[in-house]
């Protein structure tokens, strides 16, 4: 098991993935989510791929099949009334296919 930066290459898996989380939230709010929708098209994945600001880790079984993801942005507040200049990295992890596999205490 590897984890490491997505590629283009990754759409696919990523695609995959981002389509089973939105088909639990579908289920548990149907009022709230589509079924059968796309959280980002390809142009969208392709585009946060290539932004080194919003960084995106796939955990990869060696065959190059996707189990796992991180997309992650650095926030920072410079200036900000009550927050100080603290950079910081705020992710999105799903790891729907790896419980099993314990991908994420790796």
């Amino acid at each position: 098991m590897q984890i490491r930066y997505a590629g283009t290459q990754d759409i696919p898996g990523l695609d995959r993935l981002l389509s089973q989380v939105l088909t639990v939230h579908h289920n548990g709010r149907p009022d709230l989510f589509r079924a059968n929708a796309r959280k980002y098209n390809e142009d969208e994945l392709r585009q946060i791929l290539e932004d080194r600001t919003r960084p995106v880790f796939v955990a990869d079984n060696g065959a190059g099949n996707i189990l796992g993801y991180a997309f992650c942005v650095f926030q920072q507040h410079i200036n900000d009334n009550i927050l100080t200049d603290i950079k910081s990295l705020c992710k999105d992890l799903r790891l729907l296919q790896c419980h099993a596999q314990c991908v994420g205490m790796q």
